[in-house]
């Protein structure tokens, strides 16, 4: 969850930044949230699928109990 929340203040910073600037040329600081954002999402992603899949969090038993 706090990856999460990270992501979505990065993307706010980002935003505030395009704004602020929306002709700047590439690489700019967006352009490097923006991947920050993007590597953070891959990550919690699979730390959500691992505990989902391999810890089996939040799954009901096959056997109905």
């Amino acid at each position: 969850m706090l990856g999460n929340v990270t992501v979505v203040v990065i993307e706010l910073l980002n935003l505030g930044l395009r704004l602020n600037d929306p002709a700047a040329a590439l690489p700019s600081p967006g352009a490097y949230l923006s991947g920050a954002a993007f590597l953070l999402l891959g990550l919690t992603g699979w730390m959500g699928g691992e505990l989902v899949f391999r810890h089996r969090v939040g799954m009901a038993d096959s056997n109905g109990a």
